[in-house]
């Protein structure tokens, strides 16, 4: 039982915005800052957050009404690998005193 998904949720709607915004390994999907980007150039998130809006309790959906920025996006991805199962992992990248921070999401 989870506290913010009311329903279960397929996994193939997170591998398929995945698959359209992330390099593709053979084991897993970059999602990055890079990918972050292409998602709002391609104009992908918004559909994908209405596609999930339905599974989300009533009091848990301004996680997708919000406007997105790579850290609310990456929350939102997060929440859907722990519901699912999805093995992920995180490593915090320094460039030039700045960093970020890629997920790998292994499928």
């Amino acid at each position: 039982m989870s506290q913010i998904f009311k329903e279960n949720m397929d996994k193939n709607l997170l591998f398929n915005f995945l698959e359209q915004i992330c390099d593709k390994t053979d084991k897993y999907y970059v999602f990055d800052l890079n990918a972050y980007k292409r998602s709002q150039i391609l104009e992908l998130t918004s559909p994908f957050c209405q596609s999930i809006k339905k599974y989300y309790y009533d009091s848990k959906k301004y996680y997708v009404e919000r406007i997105l920025d790579y850290n609310k996006l990456s929350t939102i991805i997060r929440q859907i690998c722990n519901f699912n199962s999805i093995l992920f992992s995180t490593k915090i990248v320094y460039s030039k005193s700045k960093y970020s921070i890629p997920y790998h999401i292994y499928f």
